[in-house]
């Protein structure tokens, strides 16, 4: 719900993990509709 809230695209899968220096990572799988890429460059990655 968050993904969808503060990016404007729908999720199908989220698994978090944290690393051995204590930061939280989210993987997050995009539902057929949506481009990754997109996603990149509303970030900044891209």
């Amino acid at each position: 719900m968050c993904i969808r809230d503060s990016y404007e695209v729908d999720a199908t899968k989220v698994n978090t993990l944290i690393t051995t220096k204590g930061e939280k990572k989210a993987f997050v799988k995009l539902s057929d509709e949506y481009d990754a890429s997109d996603v990149a460059i509303r970030l900044g990655i891209l």
